[in-house]
């Protein structure tokens, strides 16, 4: 659900983003793929996060994960479907995206190595920075919420 509670981005069989209000009406593509293009999702929590796209903290972006020459790679567009930009460009895939909670940051898994970590990058671009090295895979990731 965006932050309004009108419309809710959802990634349909076949791997493309799309957007619906709650009020009804035809769903609207924001991608254009194929069955092989993008991870698929469920929800994790009421909180926004999920294993292939993530909706900002106030609703007018989403991140995402597509396939880019043969490797899921994130992605950011504007909640309309405009504006879409490539964030990753690794060797490894990507998966799990998660806004941070003021929507600047995106949280995100992908290989290293052996093993799957936990990585962060900023939502307009630059270096990913790895936030774990364990020996083993990062699964599931949330953003603590800011407690004032």
């Amino acid at each position: 659900f965006t932050a309004d509670g009108k419309t809710i981005v959802f990634i349909r069989r076949g791997g493309d983003v799309y957007r619906v209000g709650t009020d009804g009406g035809a769903p609207r593509r924001l991608t254009e793929g194929n069955s092989y293009d993008t991870f698929y999702i469920s929800p994790r929590d009421k909180h926004g996060s999920t294993d292939g796209h993530s909706l900002s903290p106030d609703g007018k972006r989403i991140a995402y994960v597509a396939m880019k020459n043969g490797v899921s790679q994130l992605h950011i567009m504007e909640s309309d479907g405009t504006n879409q930009r490539q964030l990753t460009f690794r060797r490894t895939p990507c998966g799990r995206a998660t806004f941070g909670p003021d929507g600047r940051q995106i949280a995100f898994v992908s290989w290293q190595g052996r093993y799957v970590q936990l990585f962060v990058t900023d939502t307009d671009g630059g270096e990913p920075r790895q936030l774990t090295d364990i020996r083993g895979a990062v699964y599931s990731l949330a953003w603590k919420p800011k407690v004032e």
